[in-house]
């Protein structure tokens, strides 16, 4: 199970600044469901889709279990910063936490955006 946020574009989205600011949006989003849900995880993971719909998701695992935007944000940048070609163009861009522990982790998951 996992919990994710993500946010289709109209146009691509091809400026790194607002990438890095939507990316931050996303990840407070993500924190602030899991500490609703009491919810912790071991892996972030960070999709996108490019102008030509291909969706490619990149993924870091901790030793530990995590909540923290503090921790969470660090992650996806890096994995955003080294595997997203952003000057090609982002459609989409989705962030989420999985390997999931913690008083909700066996329940259906439903996010409202």
């Amino acid at each position: 199970k996992s919990v994710s946020v993500e946010r289709t574009f109209e146009d691509d989205v091809t400026n790194k600044n607002e990438v890095f600011e939507i990316l931050t949006t996303l990840t407070i989003k993500l924190v602030n469901t899991l500490q609703r849900l009491n919810l912790k995880g071991k892996t972030v993971h960070v999709k996108w889709r490019s102008p030509d719909f291909v969706t490619p998701t990149r993924s870091r695992t901790f030793p530990y279990y995590l909540s923290e935007q503090s921790v969470i944000y660090p992650a996806l940048s890096r994995l955003v910063n080294d595997n997203v070609e952003i000057e090609r163009g982002i459609r989409l861009l989705g962030v989420g936490l999985s390997n999931l522990n913690g008083e909700g982790a066996d329940r259906q998951l439903s996010l409202n955006i």
